[in-house]
């Protein structure tokens, strides 16, 4: 590549990061670390992930890997950063790096075990689609995505939802995961199996879906015997 069409790419890009830093904000929580520029891939293109980590793997388990997402919504994007504990957020950028090895220093040699992720400000690359698991106009799946923005680096670690995030989760019917307050909703299967929400509540604040079924499960198996 000549040095004239190498200054010229970098202008055209700088320009298209300048748009779309100019329109709709589209906002992704991922690993620490990226740099502005960096092209988001689908997890399905990583073909240097680490042997011993599988696409179902817990920490990828509730990933579609044919797509980047992105949200509208900065908090449940920054809610994603704030799940991405350090070990995920090592065997990630092992997959990024070309050789499978992390870049130079370990990057989190010194960091606290409590320190998240990393919010970005990201520009869609190729068409948008609705992400199923949220409602209309909140998350979309795009084929890639490049960081335009380091919003908020070192996000403080939380796996669970922030209270303005909760009413985006819902089931598959389109029923609500957690009420205002983060208990489990008993959706309408459940309450046809006596499942009621105070027998879910004590489950505490914004159970994973996988708790809510396990326990709604056991209760309905009571009610029945």
């Amino acid at each position: 590549m000549s040095g004239k069409k190498a200054k010229a790419d970098r202008a055209r890009l700088r320009q298209e990061m300048q748009a779309a830093a100019e329109g709709t904000a589209y906002w992704h929580g991922g690993p620490d670390g990226l740099r502005v520029g960096t092209v988001l891939l689908p997890t399905t293109q990583l073909h240097q992930l680490p042997p011993d980590i599988r696409l179902d793997h817990p920490w990828f388990s509730d990933i579609d890997h044919s797509y980047v997402c992105a949200t509208t919504d900065r908090t449940l994007a920054r809610d994603y950063a704030a799940g991405w504990d350090l070990e995920k957020q090592a065997a990630f950028l092992m997959a990024l790096s070309a050789d499978g090895r992390l870049p130079g220093r370990n990057p989190w040699r010194d960091t606290p075990r409590k320190q998240g992720g990393t919010l970005y400000r990201v520009q869609p690359l190729g068409p948008l689609t609705r992400d199923p698991d949220y409602r209309e106009g909140v998350s979309f799946r795009m084929p890639r995505a490049r960081v335009i923005a380091v919003e908020e680096a070192g996000v403080p670690y939380n796996p669970k939802p922030s209270p303005e995030a909760l009413h985006y989760t819902t089931w598959d019917t389109g029923e609500r995961v957690w009420d205002d307050q983060g208990y489990a909703i008993a959706n309408r299967l459940m309450q046809s199996h006596g499942v009621t929400s105070a027998a879910l509540r004590p489950l505490g604040y914004a159970p994973d879906a996988d708790t809510i079924l396990r326990h709604a499960q056991q209760i309905a198996a009571r009610q029945e015997s």
